[in-house]
């Protein structure tokens, strides 16, 4: 196999994140559904180092090192997210009707891990970044400028298919949903 060397279309705006119900054994989503747009200004990838092991001499000289896989975080905020959106994160009960009725949050831990994507709604053959196996949290936040937004945090997991994470191209579709 050999890597390939054309530099991929890059988007710099109306990057949208999208998560999927994950295949067999850890396997990438085959379907996504579409959670909006995104603030750009807010979406980053940190890495934070693994544990790390020096072995030592009876003089303290370094011998062997060893240092486990760092820890992938990806940061991103959902602008004015609808209801069904935050319900894929947050465990939810609605009661009452009319102008009665409410939405009441009882969890705002995720009920299970997801396969995550971000990319591009509608630049054909852009480069996506995906993730077969995410914990993805999200919190409630408001803010001046911006309204409802949602911070979220979606940390990799390897899974079963030792996979932590993948560049895709997106398939501009019809509808809600995207495929890769």
């Amino acid at each position: 196999m050999s890597l390939s060397t054309d530099t991929p279309k890059t988007v710099w705006q109306g990057i949208h994140a999208y998560v999927g119900t994950m295949g067999a054994g850890d396997a990438m989503a085959s379907s996504w559904d579409d959670l909006g747009i995104i603030d750009e200004n807010a979406l980053s990838i940190t890495t934070q180092d693994g544990t790390q092991y020096n072995l030592l001499d009876i003089n303290g000289e370094l011998v062997d090192y060893l240092e486990n896989e760092p820890v992938l975080t990806i940061n991103f905020t959902l602008l004015k997210p609808s209801e069904a959106t935050r319900g894929k994160f947050w465990t939810m009960e609605e009661s009452g009707s009319g102008s009665n009725r409410k939405v009441q949050v009882k969890s705002l831990l995720p009920t299970s891990h997801m396969s995550i994507k971000f990319g591009s709604a509608s630049i054909a053959d852009a480069e996506t970044f995906e993730a077969a196996k995410a914990f993805i949290k999200m919190a409630p936040a408001w803010e001046k400028a911006k309204g409802f937004n949602n911070p979220c945090t979606a940390k990799l997991i390897k899974g079963a298919t030792k996979v932590l994470f993948q560049f895709g191209k997106t398939v501009v579709g019809s509808g809600g949903s995207q495929s890769a």
